[in-house]
């Protein structure tokens, strides 16, 4: 499926993972004024350009914290439980699970 990820700045200069959509289907809800640019789903739809290597290249978090990323602060709303991730592929490690109603700030989205 197409997925947009959502990068959390952690500590040591790391970030954490989690999906937003899903071909489209929102996983939470982003907070009324919190991003300074607009949505993911909205900006993003034609670049999938990196799509047939990404699982195979992205199993670390050096390789997701790029250039291939939009910049953008906003808060994220978990509708259920998503896990963060250590990197954008849902092969990564899961470094915690989010509970339902978890607000988490990010930085920057990318969908592939």
């Amino acid at each position: 499926g197409q997925y947009t990820w959502l990068r959390q700045p952690r500590a040591n200069n790391e970030y954490g993972y989690l999906v937003g959509r899903d071909n489209g289907q929102a996983w939470g809800t982003f907070k009324e004024g919190s991003a300074t640019a607009t949505k993911p789903a909205e900006t993003k739809p034609a670049q999938p350009t990196n799509k047939p290597s990404q699982p195979a290249e992205k199993p670390s978090t050096n390789t997701n914290a790029n250039s291939d990323w939009t910049k953008q602060n906003g808060v994220f709303v978990t509708s259920g439980a998503i896990n963060l991730r250590t990197g954008a592929s849902t092969n990564s490690k899961v470094i915690a699970e989010l509970p339902a109603n978890s607000e988490v700030k990010y930085d920057a989205y990318r969908t592939i």
